[in-house]
Formats: structure tokens, C-alpha cells, sequence
């Protein structure tokens, strides 16, 4: 597996990635497929060519993007030493492998060399196993935010999580 930050020339693979990610686990996006299946390709490669905005792939040995998490660092004086995770996704037959995992490696890297002093993130607290990364990352709820999100008829609790990449030195835990 290789993971690398993605560039313009990635924007086709990422979209589909996004869309397919988009509809197999819509509880885990603040986006849905209905407002992002129209988007042209143009604003993707737009995105993905920000300097605000470092997205990671991860991709499997055929070349195949398998994986994807974004960091956006904010962009006011006041507030630009902190950034937000957000768009994480692993395609459901490498899950369980490592993929979230070393996304998360790539995504503090990147932060510590904006100089970033901390990370935020949002997640659905009825997706376990992000819940579970992220706290392997240090990461620590600050907040609950009550009916966040809405799929269809179903209400969704998010809990706001934030790391301290830069001052705590964040690492994942040794697993056996």
C-alpha cells in the first residue's frame, strides 16, 4: 500500500472514491451523493490543487485508491494553527487492514509540518470504528452535538474530537 498526498491528477479516481463513499456510508459525511454526483470534475481538481487543503490517498498495490482523508488548515490569523479532519473513508474490503491507520500517520506528518498546533474532527458517534482510531490518535471529545446530521429520517449524535499534534507529540499506540 502507498499513501501520498493527492494531486490534480488524482481528482477522477478521488471523485469516484468520494461518490461511491457517498452512498455506501452517507452517516459518515456532512455531504450526501445528491449534492456532489452533479459536481464537475474541475472543482475537484481545484480542491485537490489548494494549498489550504491536503488530501491523502491511499492506494493498493494494483494502483487502485482505496482510501482518503483530508486536512484543512483554517484560514484566519487568529486561528491559522489549527486544522480540521474531515472526508475519511476506507473502501470497505481494506478495512481492518491498516488503511485508516496510516492515513492518520500521513495526516499528523502534514500537520507538523504546517507547524499546526492542533487538529479537529467531527464523527458520528454510531461509527465505531472511526470513534476508535482516532482515540488510538490521541484524539479527545470536547463536545456533543446532538442531532448533527440527518440521513433520510435518521438523527445522528457527533461528537468533536480534537489532537494536539505539534505540543503532545502524538503517536497511535504499539498493537500486538
Amino acid at each position: 500500500m502507498i499513501v501520498r498526498e493527492l494531486t490534480r491528477d488524482d481528482a477522477r479516481a478521488y471523485q469516484e472514491l468520494r461518490l461511491y463513499a457517498l452512498q455506501e456510508s452517507p452517516t459518515a459525511f456532512g455531504s450526501s451523493y445528491r449534492e456532489e454526483m452533479n459536481r464537475p470534475l474541475d472543482m475537484v481538481e481545484d480542491r485537490l490543487g489548494s494549498l489550504a487543503v491536503h488530501t491523502f490517498g491511499a492506494f493498493d498495490q494494483e494502483g487502485k485508491l482505496i482510501g482518503m482523508a483530508t486536512l484543512y488548515r483554517d484560514q484566519h490569523i487568529n486561528s491559522n494553527h489549527k486544522a480540521f479532519l474531515f472526508g475519511m473513508y476506507v473502501s470497505p474490503e481494506y478495512r481492518g487492514q491498516g488503511v485508516g491507520k496510516s492515513l492518520m500517520e500521513k495526516v499528523i506528518v502534514q500537520a507538523r509540518a504546517l507547524g499546526l498546533r492542533q487538529i479537529n474532527l467531527s464523527v458520528n458517534n454510531a461509527n465505531e470504528a472511526p470513534v476508535g482510531l482516532y482515540e488510538s490518535f490521541g484524539f479527545e471529545r470536547y463536545g456533543l452535538e446532538k442531532d448533527a446530521m440527518r440521513v433520510g429520517e435518521e438523527y445522528y449524535d457527533a461528537a468533536s474530537r480534537t489532537s494536539r499534534p505539534a505540543v503532545a507529540g502524538v503517536v497511535p499506540p504499539q498493537r500486538d
